[in-house]
């Protein structure tokens, strides 16, 4: 089969028109050693079905998608699909951007999306089942959700080494010959009326894979694609058209050698410790590209494609340069983190030992108070022994009855006063060493929880 009777089948096997408007965008970490998990983007899904020229007819099917959905205009849809490194599709989150083209104050919308919120903005909505009002006051409306609904197009990542299959986890940082192969799967289906039967098929979807490779690859082959230089990296390029043979009813054989309807793409090279720094994976609906008035441009088209192509290089690259910065980021918080938990281990151990000093200086504290009724006690023994001294003396003045003359007197309280200030002094001699030993001891515990500190 030659190639404008491709363009001519083509377009009347789709003559109802599908403006599915996907566009998927697959994207890897910053490396495939790090187990990396990776993001499929894929935007509007919801299918919208229109009059292709020389056939008004819709079936029910189109019908009901027409009409929840008037203006696509309207509504962008993207969705992010996140992965795993062999493709498997582990959480699903849409973003829309409803459109305020008129200003409006308030914007009616229907979605399935579960856990909606407001992304740019502060408006606010109420929701009855699918139907949503958003207080829009005159603005566009940017939200997020999560669906559970299978996503339109879904691939498969292979990867062998010198021809044994391995797993992401395995290959990495391995050399040999590498072998990474990405399978498509389209998941779309609808019913169109084709010569005037109701036909079930597949919306068309075109995916282009492309691939950053460093110095670590070498003699690079591709199936179904290209190779591209890009200052120090090699850029692979890889294409694929999923499910449509099937909805065309075609078979190899039904096409020439010079024409191509491919359902995977695959790269072959040498490399030296594996690692993947990048990838993206665009899909998006031929049937868009190559409408049924278009006939005979499908040149045109595929150089229109050429140049999305090139220009979605140029992003990768700036995809790549910012994954390297994020990872660089991560790696200073990540030290950051470290000195921050050495810093914390610090200071718990400070207050520890300040906590241990306070509770030292608090004993010694206690100690030296409980001494101190000892020292009230001592000087309470001193009046009392003045007192009974001085009753005695007086007793004895008593029984003689005699009177002491004046020399008497003196040497007499002379004796009495040295008694008083021995003992007195043998009682503050007593204090002071026990609170010279109280305060010795307090002060070493003192110094000792502020060394800790320090």
């Amino acid at each position: 089969m030659k190639l404008p009777e491709l363009n001519k089948k083509f377009a009347n096997r789709f003559s109802v028109r599908m403006a599915a408007g996907v566009l998927t965008v697959v994207v890897f970490g910053n490396s495939m050693s790090a187990y990396t998990v990776y993001a499929e983007k894929n935007g509007n899904i919801t299918q919208e079905a229109s009059k292709a020229s020389g056939n008004p007819e819709k079936t029910e099917d189109a019908e009901n998608e027409t009409n929840k959905n008037k203006e696509k205009d309207e509504k962008q849809e993207t969705v992010y699909f996140m992965s795993d490194a062999k493709g498997t599709i582990r959480d699903t989150i849409v973003i829309d951007h409803l459109l305020n083209k008129d200003g409006a104050e308030t914007i009616e919308d229907h979605s399935t999306l579960i856990g909606i919120e407001n992304v740019k903005g502060s408006e606010t909505f109420k929701q009855s089942g699918e139907s949503i009002t958003w207080e829009a006051k005159g603005n566009d409306i940017y939200y997020r959700g999560k669906t559970s609904k299978e996503a339109p197009v879904s691939q498969k990542v292979t990867y062998l080494l010198d021809g044994k299959e391995m797993s992401p986890e395995e290959i990495a940082g391995k050399s040999g010959k590498v072998t990474i192969r990405f399978d498509y799967t389209n998941n779309t289906s609808y019913t169109a009326k084709i010569d005037g039967e109701n036909r079930t098929v597949k919306v068309p979807l075109a995916a282009v894979t492309i691939l950053m490779l460093d110095d670590k690859f070498s003699n690079i082959e591709v199936t179904n694609g290209r190779v591209e230089m890009n200052g120090e990296n090699d850029v692979v390029i890889g294409y694929a058209f999923p499910g449509m043979k099937e909805s065309l009813e075609m078979k190899d054989g039904d096409l020439d050698d010079d024409v191509e309807i491919p359902e995977y793409f695959e790269m072959t090279a040498d490399v030296e410790n594996f690692e993947l720094s990048g990838a993206m994976t665009l899909v998006a609906n031929v049937d868009e590209m190559l409408s049924s008035d278009e006939n005979g441009k499908i040149d045109e088209k595929i150089d229109d494609m050429d140049e999305a192509v090139d220009d979605l290089v140029d992003a990768t690259d700036q995809l790549v340069d910012g994954s390297d910065e994020l990872a660089d980021g991560t790696d200073s918080l990540k030290d950051g983190m470290d000195e921050f938990g050495e810093g914390t281990d610090a200071l718990k151990d400070g207050i520890a030992s300040y906590t241990s000093g306070v509770s030292q200086l608090s004993d010694g504290i206690s100690q030296l108070s409980g001494k101190t009724p000892e020292l009230s006690d001592g000087v309470s023994s001193l009046n009392s022994s003045a007192s009974i001294l001085f009753q005695g003396v007086s007793k004895l003045d008593a029984s003689l009855n005699t009177a002491f003359t004046d020399k008497e007197k003196k040497v007499l309280q002379k004796q009495v006063g040295d008694m008083v200030a021995a003992e007195e002094k043998n009682i503050k001699e007593s204090a002071k060493t026990i609170i010279e030993e109280q305060s010795g001891s307090i002060k070493g515990q003192a110094q000792a929880a502020v060394d800790a500190q320090a």
